[in-house]
């Protein structure tokens, strides 16, 4: 059986800082995921990955610890999976335009994907067929407040708090916090003044 991982001396960045390989691997290991095929040799050992390289001699799939070369009289078969995109695009042309929970679900599974900007739009949409469905607000990180649904900062906003320097607090502590913040800013530049002299 021929099964040859690919070393690191024959990979073109061998000569990459360790950080920068760290980085590459992340982003393959990502691209591996979304990449699913399976190749499964006649000894019942299943390589997980993406196939990057295939002719009639073998093939090269790219799995989470690396390329690994295959070769074709060692494969009893090999599956090939969908990605996760063609998986949404088949799914987003097959929803009806007034299909409320088809376009909610499809959100649902845009966001454990992590195609964030997909699911906001089908979450965003189900508002648009209807404003008042709980699951599409709550996926969005809206909260009810005094009946109505808004942001997190908007309902904070609506019960009176004030946003100063990224931290929520009453006027009253807004006040207080500026007003010490102004104080030290006129200590420093006076210090400055002094100095100069």
């Amino acid at each position: 059986m021929t099964v040859k991982p690919i070393s690191l001396r024959s990979c073109r960045f061998h000569h990459l800082p360790v950080r920068i390989c760290a980085l590459l691997g992340t982003l393959a290991l990502c691209a591996t995921s979304l990449h699913a095929d399976r190749v499964i040799l006649t000894n019942d050992r299943v390589w997980d990955g993406r196939i990057v390289a295939e002719n009639d001699a073998g093939l090269v799939i790219d799995t989470v610890g690396g390329p690994v070369q295959v070769s074709r009289s060692d494969i009893k078969r090999i599956e090939r999976r969908k990605t996760a995109d063609q998986i949404y695009e088949e799914r987003a042309k097959a929803l009806a335009r007034d299909d409320l929970a088809g376009h909610y679900l499809l959100g649902l599974w845009c966001e454990k994907q992590g195609f964030s900007k997909e699911a906001r739009y089908h979450l965003y949409y189900v508002l648009g067929l209807d404003p008042d469905h709980e699951g599409a607000h709550k996926a969005l990180g809206h909260v009810r407040y005094r009946g109505k649904w808004m942001t997190e900062d908007e309902a904070r906003q609506a019960s009176g708090l004030k946003r100063y320097r990224g931290r929520w607090m009453t006027p009253e502590a807004a006040t207080r916090e500026a007003a010490a913040d102004a104080r030290k800013a006129l200590v420093k530049s006076l210090t400055r003044e002094v100095r100069k002299i």
